[in-house]
């Protein structure tokens, strides 16, 4: 009998942290869940602007080069295109050690992109490429 009690809690206990991030979730216009290997447990896209594969790369950039904590909260420029855009900021929190919560955010306080000619002049320039 105490088998069944302790499954029956289980199951209680984990529909009620589903219930919990779905309604933290829908607080966001685009967000996802992810467990610490990057595995995608929820998503949510309401806009098209930014999608849930922009969020997992923020993810994977956090988690390889920061080493997340519970209760870590990151935040980045857009990658997309060499992250040269300051347009939309991506936030990654570490709810705990196995659950990341990934949202964005328009930032209309800077509204420009760095010009990718101008920095691929330099490293010409440089020589970084090891041709002469």
């Amino acid at each position: 009998m105490d088998e069944r009690n302790h499954e029956a809690s289980y199951e209680m206990n984990a529909a009620l942290i589903h219930n919990q991030i779905r309604q933290l979730m829908w607080s966001f216009k685009s967000c996802s869940t992810v467990n610490s290997d990057g595995t995608l447990l929820s998503s949510n896209d309401r806009t098209s602007e930014l999608l849930t594969t922009t969020r997992l790369v923020a993810f994977q950039i956090v988690k390889k080069y920061l080493n997340p904590q519970p209760k870590d909260l990151f935040f980045m420029n857009d990658p997309k295109n060499g992250g040269y855009s300051f347009l939309k900021l991506i936030f990654v929190a570490a709810i705990d050690a196995n659950l990341f919560l990934i949202w964005d955010e328009p930032n209309p306080l800077i509204d420009f992109k760095f010009r990718r000619l101008h920095f691929m002049k330099k490293i010409k320039k440089m020589n970084l490429y090891g041709r002469p």
